[in-house]
């Protein structure tokens, strides 16, 4: 028995073994500790930038950037990331990056993404206010 919008054998079962995927390579897991991991690096880099605020639930995070960061800052930004082999988008109608990596990153590649952020954010931004 089956339908547009109802279950099925090789769809529940699909489900199933993605829910094995997830408990057994602990990517829930992952994504907390990678997701903060990913705050925290952003949150030291953005104390010399004109940085807002940073958000998110586990690696869904957002980067604003405050009012003295000029109009069209956060897809000048993702512009320059597409150069550095990074995709990014922006999101709302404020100067907003959104961050949104595979829940298998690793923490090499979360540090590796900060600094290729500070890296643009100084091509960006021209010269930093002290550490």
């Amino acid at each position: 028995m089956g339908g547009t919008y109802a279950g099925n054998a090789v769809s529940c079962a699909a489900a199933l073994a993605t829910l094995e995927v997830f408990e057994e390579e602990k990517l829930l897991e992952n994504a907390v500790t990678r997701g903060k991991q990913l705050k925290e690096g952003l949150s030291k880099v953005s104390r010399r930038f004109p940085v807002k605020e940073i958000r998110g639930t586990g690696l869904m995070v957002a980067l604003e950037f405050n009012e003295e960061a000029p109009y069209g800052t956060a897809f000048r930004v993702a512009a320059k990331l597409i150069d550095h082999g990074m995709l990014l988008l922006t999101c709302s109608i404020f100067e907003t990056l959104r961050f949104a990596p595979p829940l298998v990153v690793s923490a090499s590649d979360v540090n590796k993404a900060v600094q290729k952020i500070d890296n643009v954010f100084q091509d960006v931004f021209g010269a930093t206010k002290a550490q």
